[in-house]
């Protein structure tokens, strides 16, 4: 195999290899009031927060049970900076705009939270 012939395969490998499914998720913004914000070991399914809006954003719909769109936060620093910003929304009472994917959405309609956006009223 010719020099060029290695590196045009090592060049797919690696383009293949950067593919992931979130290329395909549904990505869009979800605005209503924090009903609940729930902290939990990653074990038993991790941080998520309930927001109060009847948007569906792809696999991301409103639980059944409650209505609400319900969305897994990112367990590192970030998704702990989005903890106080969902904190402060749902002590003052002010809506809240997130940022959510149906990436791995799971059967119970849980969804990624990417975003989150408090802004003045």
């Amino acid at each position: 195999m010719n020099k060029l012939s290695c590196l045009v395969i090592a060049g797919i490998a690696l383009g293949l290899s950067t593919v992931s499914s979130s290329s395909y998720a549904t990505e869009g913004i979800v605005t209503g009031k924090v009903y609940s914000l729930e902290i939990k070991s990653p074990a038993k399914g991790g941080n998520n927060v309930q927001i109060n809006s009847t948007q569906t954003v792809g696999k991301c719909v409103p639980d059944g049970s409650t209505g609400h769109i319900v969305a897994v936060i990112p367990d590192n620093d970030r998704g702990k900076a989005m903890i106080s910003l969902l904190e402060a929304a749902l002590l003052s009472g002010r809506a809240v705009s997130v940022t959510v994917d149906d990436d791995n959405a799971t059967s119970s309609v849980y969804c990624n939270i990417t975003t989150v956006r408090l802004a003045a009223e």
